[in-house]
């Protein structure tokens, strides 16, 4: 898999010691949406990160100007929080 963006926590950094691969799931994940990527961003790949432990996952989509911040949940990633135009957009803890 390959996100559009990818945060690794200082204090899980041995996970960047593969060289150019991400050894094990990263904390953040975030992709970005296109007509050509969304569905397979809002489905096939939202699963294979929640399987394999991603902790946050965020889907940005610029048309509609919207961020939503999936959490495990279940076995799967679960929308936590969702931000729109004009609101600020706070990691929630």
């Amino acid at each position: 898999m390959q996100p559009d963006l990818l945060f690794v926590s200082r204090e899980r950094k041995q996970l960047l010691s593969g060289g150019d691969n991400v050894r094990g799931a990263p904390d953040l994940v975030m992709e970005i949406l296109s007509p050509a990527t969304a569905d397979r961003d809002r489905g096939y790949k939202r699963a294979v990160y929640a399987r394999h432990g991603v902790a946050e996952y965020w889907l940005v989509d610029p048309t509609a100007e919207t961020v939503w911040i999936h959490r495990p949940r279940g076995g799967s990633l679960e929308v936590a929080h969702t931000f729109g135009r004009g609101q600020t957009l706070h990691r929630p803890c």
